[in-house]
Order: C-alpha cells, then structure tokens, then sequence
C-alpha cells in the first residue's frame, strides 16, 4: 500500500507527504478520527515512506525495509495496542529503552501507539516525558478515536491531524474491486459501515447486513412483546459486549434514518435506503422530539456501559423506552 492507493484522506496525507518532501518531520503525530477509517494505515505508510530503500515520498512497497514493515518485522519500527483493557507502562518503558539506540537498519524510528486513549495514568504520565525530551530521529504517531480521553498536556505537544471517513461511493468502489460485490450492494454496505474502511473490507458479505436487520425486527418485537420479552432479549444481548455495542451503533443509525426521513422526506439522506419502506412507516405517528430524547438516552447507555454499570440493566430501561415511544 502507498499513499497513491489509500482510499481517501486527501487532506491527512497531503500534511504527511509535505513534510516528508520537506524533511521537517514532527518527533510526535496524533492521528484521531472514527474507528476502522484508516488512521493505522496511514501511520503504517508512513513508516514505510521515511525508511523506504527508494527514498521516494511514497514507499516502493517492494525493497527490504518496506517489505519487513508490511510484516511486522522491521527492528526500527513497534506498533503497541492495549494490553488487555489498556495500554501499560511496561509497554512504554519498552519503548523507552528503544528509543536510547540510534535506527539499526532505517533511517528514522516510527512507534505507533494504537488506542493511545487507552493507557492507563502511569503510562501517559510516563509517556510525556518522552514527548518532554524528543529523539531527532524519531516520531511516534498516537492513534485515537477519543483525543479528547488524552491529557491536554499530551496533545499540546502532538501534531494533530483530524481523519474524516471517506466518501461512500469510494468504498462502494473498493469492495467492487476486491470483494466482486454488486455495487448496490457494495453501496448499502459502505453507507451502514458509516465510512469505516476497514469494518466494510473485514465484513462477511451479507453478514453487517443481516446484523443491522435483526435490529430492524428487533423494534416491532419490542413493541409487540411483553416485559418478559424485553428483559429475555436484553439478557441476551448484555452477555455478548461487542454485539451489545454494535446493536447500539446501529439502532442509533435506525433512529437518524427515521428522524431525517420524517423530517425531510428525501431518501437520498436515508444511510439504510434499502429498508426506506420501514423507515417511513416506523416514523408515522412518532415525534420528533420523543426520537431525539430516545438517541439521547442511548447515548448515554453508551457511557454507561463504557463504566462499566450494569449492562443489562442500562438495556432493560433502553427498550422500554423504546417500546413506548413507538407504541405511543
């Protein structure tokens, strides 16, 4: 992959490939964006442009040192993710200690810190002093869906750059090619994947499809269902986290289809436009201003199961609000 190829960011990469023309390279990026738009990709490009044997501003993606990046072995260049629910201090002390070493066979050390939101208080008081004391060699790029989960003093000393997700017809385009989708299909998918890049290539074909309408059919069975029924489903779903946050991402987007749709009557604003005939007809009768209070409350169900409070609790009172909003 190259900075030619990559699927949108004309804005991020124009920055990064400036800078590497320019040969003024920040010891320490923030890359922040949605979940699964391609911020790691473009870090891991990167890696591949500054120490690429070609010394081009975009990575030959075929020397020894592109190669070695594209597997994961290159000795001047780490990627850390959490270790379990965060990111540690060990593993920054480990990337301390790398960093006292000139580059052993690059040109310049790139350290990528995935989830960076997530290290724990040790760590990214740890971290700082890093910043604190930059290494001319060196950049490390923070990747975050949250930037404003890290400490001021953190980002203050970051070059931060915003990822927007990339249009839908780009995507479309994409799983055309590689996946051999029909392009309505391939639309519908980009369109509910919410322009993550990563989350569509990685989809089963059909599955994030028959995920989102079993949340589509959950909503009559709510209203039509008794409180057993409620509760059953929302036991169900509480035991199994990354579905429970995913059904909770995409009844989000079912309720914007529904407002925008009642509101404006334009399908072309619709995300889930092969179910438009649902969309209407769950609209009728609801207020615009009982949806808005229903999105409210699951944004702050979210928050609530990011502490870690009762989840099936917070989901029992979730669809009964739900159930009584469209029975109302």
């Amino acid at each position: 992959m190259s900075f030619r190829t990559i699927i949108g960011h004309k804005g991020p990469i124009g920055l990064i490939r400036s800078a590497i023309e320019r040969e003024r390279l920040p010891n320490a990026y923030l890359f922040s964006g949605e979940e699964s738009i391609g911020k790691r990709l473009v870090a891991t490009t990167f890696a591949k442009a500054v120490n690429c044997l070609e010394a081009g501003i975009d990575p030959c993606n075929s020397c020894p040192s592109c190669r070695m990046i594209e597997g994961g072995t290159h000795p001047d260049v780490g990627i850390i993710i959490p270790d379990g629910a965060q990111i540690k201090i060990a593993q920054i002390r480990s990337l301390q200690e790398k960093m006292v070493y000139k580059p052993y066979k690059g040109r310049r050390r790139v350290y990528i810190i995935d989830e960076a939101d997530k290290m724990n208080l040790e760590a990214s008081n740890s971290f700082l002093k890093t910043l604190e004391e930059p290494m001319g060699d060196t950049t490390i790029i923070l990747i975050t869906s949250r930037p404003n989960s890290l400490p001021a003093t953190l980002l203050s000393r970051c070059e931060q750059i915003r990822f927007v997700p990339p249009p839908s017809d780009m995507i479309a385009g994409l799983l055309v090619k590689d996946k051999g989708m029909e392009y309505d299909e391939a639309l519908i998918l980009s369109l509910i994947s919410m322009g993550k890049v990563g989350v569509a290539l990685s989809a089963e074909q059909g599955e994030m499809i028959e995920q989102r309408d079993r949340i589509f059919n959950l909503i009559p069975k709510l209203i039509e269902g008794g409180a057993s029924g409620i509760f059953e489903t929302s036991r169900d779903l509480s035991g199994l986290p990354d579905d429970m946050d995913k059904s909770i991402c995409r009844l989000m987007i079912i309720l914007r289809d529904i407002l925008v749709f009642r509101e404006s009557k334009d399908p072309s604003m619709i995300i889930n436009r092969d179910r438009i005939e649902d969309i209407e007809s769950m609209g009728r009768g609801v207020s615009a201003t009982g949806i808005i209070k229903l999105i409210n409350q699951i944004w702050d169900a979210e928050r609530l199961v990011a502490r870690n409070i009762n989840r099936q609790l917070t989901l029992d009172l979730l669809f009964i609000s739900i159930r009584d909003l469209f029975r109302s």
